[in-house]
């Protein structure tokens, strides 16, 4: 397997995001920096030269974890490597913060690893990070973490590695530029993301870009899914905003709820974005005493909201899936399953627009609950494209791992202090 690999530069910010982000910056803001200046965020530290490779994830949400989750494992499993798990607790969008006080999901993690790979960032005030090789973390929003875990900080004495929690299918860069000028491997979702950091960030030699494929189309594609049918999975977006996606909740909810009700030869169950009723609320889009209410109305009509913490466990109890832009499509469609697509004006790059040809596009309620009749009674005109799609684009890079694994050792064996 050919490992491409070659430097990135700084990353563009957009205003409109930039206005709701607010993080520490240095003297110098990333977006003003000449090539003499990016020196200056170089990495300071050499590895450790330990036995073991030390490697931590920084975790917040179970939600993502799935993306990182197969390469944990492997490295807990590879002698080379002695990895750990420090989980934060989340951003609390009510209070703007984050505190020892929020909400703990760290049982999440103790339950797969054991108490003895999972650290609460929040009880241990002498945590030593210059003891690890490699930072992961899993999303590239520093926005979300404490001070001290932000990556103008970390970039100092830690090598900063992502493997992103979404694929990204938008047209353009990556946004969050504070992240990407701190990062020292970016491990690419998509080879149009790998091409992107290539055409736009080529003059920083200390930051690297690989195109080895996702972990999380192995993952998904080894699932197995239980026996059962007609079982629908909605997954409506965190956001109203069309140029970033868009959310059908408002325009679906009603008919989806009488749909349900007059349907009881199937199951509907709803699987919001992690983050969609507290963007709503704090938009003043709706109410929590609202957000009460159609939860009532859904479990009078037996549709019932997801509880599951990874989507996966959900995956292999859904038939169909209805979904929001969302690379949530790509890990249910490797797993050779129909995928109903809401589309907005959200501009998507070209790997996207060929997957399209591989969904349903449903861009009215008639549309959706047309082509749902046709699933339902075995007619599934997209099977063949859906398959040939999965193995040219979302399986053409495997064992990704493993791969990843050998870039770390690579790296670590050519900069042992």
């Amino acid at each position: 397997m050919r490992i491409r690999g070659k430097n990135i530069p700084i990353l563009e910010l957009p205003g409109k995001v930039a206005n709701h982000i607010k993080y520490k910056r240095e003297s110098k803001t990333a977006d003003k920096c000449s090539a003499k200046d990016m020196l200056h965020f170089k990495p300071q530290k050499k590895v450790s030269g330990n036995e073991k490779i030390q490697i931590a994830f920084i975790a917040q949400m179970p939600e993502v974890w799935d993306k990182q989750m197969d390469l944990f494992r492997y490295l807990l499993d590879d002698p080379r490597f002695d990895p750990v798990i420090i989980y934060v607790k989340q951003y609390d969008f009510v209070s703007k913060s984050i505190s020892a006080a929020g909400k703990n999901e760290i049982a999440f993690y103790t339950e797969l690893y054991g108490k003895d790979r999972v650290i609460d960032y929040f009880e241990r005030v002498d945590l030593d990070l210059t003891k690890y090789d490699y930072l992961f973390y899993d999303r590239p929003y520093n926005h979300y973490l404490p001070e001290k875990l932000q990556t103008y900080q970390t970039r100092k004495t830690n090598r900063i590695c992502l493997v992103n929690y979404c694929c990204r299918d938008g047209a353009g860069g990556f946004g969050y530029r504070d992240f990407a000028r701190d990062t020292y491997i970016w491990f690419a979702s998509t080879f149009p993301e790998y091409e992107t950091h290539l055409a736009d960030y080529t003059e920083r030699p200390y930051n690297k870009v690989f195109d080895v494929g996702y972990p999380a189309f192995e993952t998904y594609h080894a699932l197995v899914t239980k026996e059962g049918k007609n079982r629908i999975l909605w997954t409506p977006r965190w956001t109203l905003d069309e140029s970033i996606g868009g959310s059908h909740f408002f325009t679906y909810i009603d008919n989806f709820i009488q749909f349900a009700k007059s349907h009881a030869d199937m199951t509907l169950t709803i699987r919001p974005h992690p983050l969609m009723f507290d963007n709503l609320i704090e938009q003043k889009a709706i109410t929590p005493a609202e957000v009460e209410e159609i939860k009532s109305r859904c479990a009078d009509a037996g549709i019932r909201f997801d509880q599951n913490r990874i989507v996966a466990d959900t995956f292999t109890e859904t038939d169909i899936l209805i979904t929001d832009y969302s690379s949530l499509i790509k890990m249910f469609m490797v797993m050779g399953k129909p995928v109903l697509y809401c589309p907005t004006d959200v501009a998507v790059n070209e790997e996207f627009k060929e997957l399209m040809h591989a969904m349903y596009l449903t861009s009215s309620w008639e549309e959706i609950e047309q082509t749902l009749k046709d699933l339902t009674a075995g007619k599934d005109d997209l099977k063949d494209t859906r398959n040939t799609m999965v193995s040219n684009i979302l399986l053409r890079k495997r064992n990704t791992v493993a791969a990843i694994a050998d870039i770390l050792s690579a790296d670590y064996r050519d900069n042992r202090g």
